[in-house]
């Protein structure tokens, strides 16, 4: 049995499915902003001169990717030695191949005590790397290579420094 339904009564169905979809379309957006929140990682990068940049970076993301992103000055000549390089297979195929592991500490970083001990583990080729570094350069306890650095929530607010110019190990007293 069919009944009949007025003109109007299918615009007001129309406009009240398009206005569902309009809610639906905004509850995920505001699931997807919670989502990019708590997956994202505040960091404060500090150059030489002490000029200090906060951005934002995503679980997982290494520092130096994060730098590069944001326009953060970071050398970084290997980087990292996982950086995707595409191979030609055939003429028609690309095959993309990753690095052998670090191979340079050009990304070299110095991180506060504060927040070393939360970092990833250090892995044995960027301990040979970080053994390398002049000693003038190096602190231990603070220096680590920015593309082997991963972000995590525990590392909210983390300040970075970018030792690009004399020596610094008479100042990591002051890092923060």
């Amino acid at each position: 049995v069919f009944r009949s339904i007025s003109e109007n009564q299918i615009k007001t169905m129309l406009s009240m499915r398009a206005a569902a979809k309009r809610i639906l379309r905004h509850q995920t957006a505001i699931r997807m902003m919670s989502t990019v929140e708590e997956n994202s990682v505040r960091v404060i990068f500090v150059d030489f001169d002490g000029n200090r940049k906060a951005v934002r970076g995503f679980v997982g993301q290494n520092l130096l990717d994060l730098a590069r992103m944001n326009d953060i000055e970071m050398d970084g000549v290997c980087k990292g030695g996982g950086g995707v390089k595409n191979v030609r297979v055939t003429d028609r195929f690309l095959e993309d191949m990753f690095g052998d592991g670090v191979a340079c500490n050009n990304c070299h970083v110095l991180i506060p005590p504060k927040w070393f001990n939360k970092l990833n583990e250090v892995m044995p080729d960027e301990k040979h790397q970080l053994e390398i570094i002049p000693y003038d350069l190096y602190v231990p306890g603070s220096s680590r290579l920015g593309c082997q650095v991963k972000l995590s929530k525990d590392l909210e607010g983390m300040i970075v420094h970018i030792p690009d110019g004399p020596m610094v190990s008479d100042e990591t007293a002051n890092l923060d």
